[in-house]
């Protein structure tokens, strides 16, 4: 039997709203199970800081993430990553 290698997924390829953090972590910080643990533990802090928070319904906005991260790291529109 094969193990399963963890797969990185895109966080373009993330749905415009996304529904669960797991999916979220997993893009923001890859596939590693204590890496994503250590960002989920991290949300409440990230909120404090204006990091976009989960709504009912819809989850967190995917290009409202991005730009918390692209200010939060200083980056402008000639520096930003797709």
């Amino acid at each position: 039997m094969s193990r399963m290698t963890r797969q990185p997924i895109r966080f373009d390829d993330l749905p415009l709203f996304v529904a669960k953090d797991r999916d979220l972590a997993k893009a923001v910080v890859g596939p590693e199970p204590k890496q994503k643990q250590v960002w989920l533990a991290s949300l409440p802090d990230l909120e404090a800081r204006g990091f976009p928070r989960h709504t009912p319904g819809h989850g967190r906005c995917r290009p409202a993430v991005k730009a918390f991260y692209d200010r939060l790291f200083g980056l402008d529109a000639d520096t930003r990553l797709g």
